[in-house]
């Protein structure tokens, strides 16, 4: 239902810190963000194209827009 789209690498480093599995996924409706899966990694973030708005997961497994 909705489509993934990876445009950044999968491991992000600041400092001594690491965060895997960071994803930016692309979905066409704004009907579909309740589909996306919780699983990523905080900071991950969901643009949908219908009304071009953006979503960040936050440390809740939540999407929230940004």
């Amino acid at each position: 239902k909705y489509k993934e789209e990876i445009k950044m690498a999968f491991i992000i480093k600041n400092g001594e810190d690491v965060a895997y599995n960071v994803v930016e996924l692309v979905c066409d409706t704004a009907a579909e963000v309740a589909q996306v899966p919780t699983t990523y990694a905080v900071g991950s973030t969901l643009f949908v194209i219908e009304n071009a708005t953006a979503y960040m997961l936050n440390s809740n497994k939540e999407w929230k827009l940004l």
